[in-house]
């Protein structure tokens, strides 16, 4: 199932749970305790996020190694370079994920100093 969803992201966005759990031989049941795992109320829910992740993995520029963003061999540029990437891919991934009306709550929650 990951491999399809991985695979095919909007193909499986378009399908029922019906559907999906066919393509990838499981039962309904398998399908949706999957997308609960997830956090996902809803195979509908689980979809859309699906949408959201892959449309955003699809505009990362490049991809760096989040582990080991630049190699041993590499010159002084070069892993500024890498370092930079790295730096600025964080910070358009989290900015992504941010949702205004969620940190407005949030900065509602802490106590006014």
């Amino acid at each position: 199932m990951a491999d399809y969803l991985k695979n095919q992201p909007w193909k499986a966005a378009g399908m029922t749970l019906q559907d999906i759990a066919c393509e990838v031989f499981l039962s309904p049941a398998t399908v949706l305790r999957v997308v609960r795992k997830c956090g996902y109320d809803s195979w509908w829910a689980f979809a859309a996020g699906l949408l959201l992740y892959s449309e955003s993995a699809r505009q990362q520029p490049e991809s760096v190694n989040m582990s080991r963003p630049f190699g041993m061999p590499g010159s002084s540029p070069a892993i500024v370079s890498s370092i930079k990437s790295l730096f600025e891919q964080t910070v358009q991934e989290a900015a992504a994920m941010l949702s205004l009306e969620d940190l407005e709550k949030a900065a509602g929650l802490l106590p006014v100093a």
